[in-house]
């Protein structure tokens, strides 16, 4: 496994400097250009330390990962069980990575609990509705399961995946995704700031991932653009003179657990931290929040919103038409139209993940239960089914399941 780390979000110091071309897409030939709409993000005027203040003393003090306990992908989930917000050996419930993920990072109840959802359905246990954040639990392998959960860490293509803000592709780390990418630099991380990282992690990803790159309805619309969002939403620190936040280098290594000065980081692997006076967002950070930092992000990136993947050489990313996967009812033009961003993903899941589960009626009680309340204020059209049979084509989707 490749041991010489690059930090790839703090490599983006400057970019006017480092992409003096950042902003070509953003102009009349974008096709998503015109779909940019007028409505802002909710933005906050006060700063409320005592409601804001998130505690790391007392039982929520750091306390690292130690010989069995479970560490993922997920810089944030990891912060949570090494702060005691969630159980310290990384099994955690749907409803305790709800809850947490909402009270201490003020990501919606609607997002969190959607996200908690597909960790169960997608790598966990839909029984006693837990899930790792790191690899596999162990345990029998009972009915509806056709195989044991992998937790966060085996989801490659399912919910890891590959051009993700901070982690390694799969196939460029031996099958390990969970690698952080190191480089050294310095800036405030902020959307735009993000934006362009986007860019950057999809071309790599295309021009040097030849087998496994795939971007999937829900895994690169939904789960891989969001994490890129999440980081400047989410990590931010808030105070009284930037109420709406700001994420300094400081602040994004202690929640990506990179230690270090200069050119001499080292990434040490679990232990993710809250940072001493963190003061979280005071808004919450829901889907209508998300729809819009990701409709922002296709009118610079238009290949964020892209469906498919290589086909087994370097630079031969082949998209599929997303209005035929979904039947007519999203095109990408239309996808950026009201809630229908996330709409499209959410939508998709029952039939992706048939292959997943032995009984449908477990995919369909969890689904009902917590993925349908959250989109019914959403206004989502209604959609009939998603023919996911084109995406087999592609070599990254042979590693089991995938989204």
């Amino acid at each position: 496994m490749r041991r010489a780390l690059t930090f790839a979000l703090l490599a983006f110091a400057s970019l006017s400097l480092a992409y003096p071309s950042a902003d070509k897409h953003v102009n009349g030939d974008c096709p998503f250009a015109k779909a940019r709409r007028q409505v802002n993000t909710p933005r906050a005027t006060t700063f409320n330390p005592a409601r804001q203040k998130i505690d790391v003393s007392g039982v929520h003090a750091f306390r690292p990962p130690k010989t069995g306990d479970l560490r993922g992908p997920c810089p944030g989930l990891n912060a949570l069980a090494n702060h005691g917000y969630l159980p310290h050996n990384g099994l955690v419930t749907l409803a305790e990575a709800a809850l947490a993920s909402n009270q201490v990072f003020g990501m919606g109840a609607d997002i969190s609990t959607s996200l908690a959802t597909l960790g169960v359905l997608l790598t966990g246990n839909p029984l006693t509705l837990q899930f790792s954040i790191g690899g596999a639990p162990g345990g029998a392998v009972l009915p509806p399961l056709l195989s044991p959960p992998q937790g966060l860490s085996g989801s490659h293509n399912k919910y890891e995946e590959d051009a993700s803000p901070g982690r390694g592709d799969y196939y460029l780390h031996n099958g390990d995704a969970s690698s952080l990418e190191l480089h050294q630099n310095s800036s405030d991380y902020n959307l735009d700031v993000l934006i362009q990282h986007r860019r950057q992690t999809i071309k790599y990803s295309t021009q040097n991932d030849l087998h496994s790159f795939f971007r999937g309805p829900v895994t690169g619309i939904l789960l891989s653009n969001g994490a890129h969002t999440f980081i400047p939403a989410l990590m931010s620190n808030h105070s009284a003179q930037a109420p709406n936040g700001v994420l300094p280098r400081n602040v994004l290594m202690s929640f990506f657990a990179v230690e270090g000065e200069g050119n001499n980081l080292t990434y040490k692997v679990g232990y993710e931290r809250i940072p001493e006076n963190w003061f979280r967002r005071p808004i919450d950070y829901g889907f209508v929040n998300l729809n819009l930092d990701i409709a922002k992000m296709a009118t610079a990136v238009p290949e964020a919103l892209s469906v498919g993947g290589n086909t087994g050489k370097v630079n031969t990313f082949a998209g599929l038409d997303l209005s035929n996967l979904t039947g007519g009812i999203y095109n990408v033009q239309t996808l950026l139209e009201g809630n229908n961003l996330v709409c499209s993903v959410e939508q998709a899941v029952p039939d992706i993940a048939k292959g997943l589960l032995s009984d449908i009626t477990s995919i369909l009680n969890l689904i009902t239960s917590n993925l349908l309340p959250q989109l019914s204020t959403l206004g989502c059209p209604s959609m009939t089914g998603y023919d996911s049979a084109a995406l087999k084509q592609f070599p990254g989707t042979q590693d089991g399941g995938w989204l």
